[in-house]
């Protein structure tokens, strides 16, 4: 609903009692969108042939579960003893923990989905 009013001379229309079921629409589109690019995006590289990523994406991939990657560069970095990279890799290792926190136990939880078939 929409109320009128008269601002020195100008008419303005001021929102009152406005529903949430357009942005619940809006966001759900966008969110159906970005489902649809995920698979396509996937889609599109799990039907390329490339041995080179077939070679170094396993390996890669494997190297990266649960963060052992950044962990690993973190702790590099932290045996620079230079003050500067021990506090990045600090902040590193915060962001990772903050980051994991909200996407595996709160967005997954709002967000489910089935995952995309790897055959």
């Amino acid at each position: 609903m929409t109320r009128e009013r008269k601002t020195q001379g100008k008419q303005t229309r001021k929102r009152t009692n406005t529903t949430d079921a357009g942005n619940t629409r809006r966001w759900r589109s966008v969110r159906h969108q970005i489902d649809a690019l995920d698979v396509a995006t996937f889609d599109a590289i799990a039907n390329t042939k490339s041995p080179l990523l077939d070679a170094t994406m396993p390996r890669l991939t494997r190297a990266a579960d649960r963060s052992s990657l950044w962990i690993v560069i973190a702790g590099l970095m932290t045996l620079t003893g230079r003050p500067r990279a021990r506090r990045g890799a600090a902040r590193g290792l915060v962001s990772i923990a903050v980051t994991s926190l909200i996407a595996n136990q709160v967005s997954k939880r709002l967000h489910r989905r089935p995952r995309p078939s790897i055959t």
